[in-house]
């Protein structure tokens, strides 16, 4: 991750899915402006360290829940009765 990189991140919204296991359960769309505070403190980071590029820098998914839209969330029931099934599942096995 360098400032030519970061620029063009700065361009687009971004769009983050949160899976559980691979079930698709919620999808998040945040902006530039939402993401500003990870890419000044990635383009600091980088100039700090002498204009090293960052290996793979996060985006805690707390953050994303509290300041990201949530454009789609799964059909709680239909999880809740997937993990009922394992959890039956389980209980068989033992």
């Amino acid at each position: 991750m360098n400032p030519t990189i970061i620029a063009k991140y700065r361009q687009v919204d971004w769009i983050f899915a949160i899976y559980r296991n691979i079930e698709l359960q919620r999808v998040y769309k945040l902006s530039p402006k939402d993401l500003e505070p990870y890419f000044s403190k990635w383009e600091e980071k980088w100039r700090s360290d002498g204009g090293k590029d960052i290996n793979n820098p996060k985006i805690p998914i707390k953050f994303v829940k509290e300041v990201g839209t949530l454009v789609y969330e799964t059909d709680v029931s239909v999880t809740e009765i997937a993990e009922d099934a394992k959890e039956a599942q389980d209980t068989v096995k033992e």
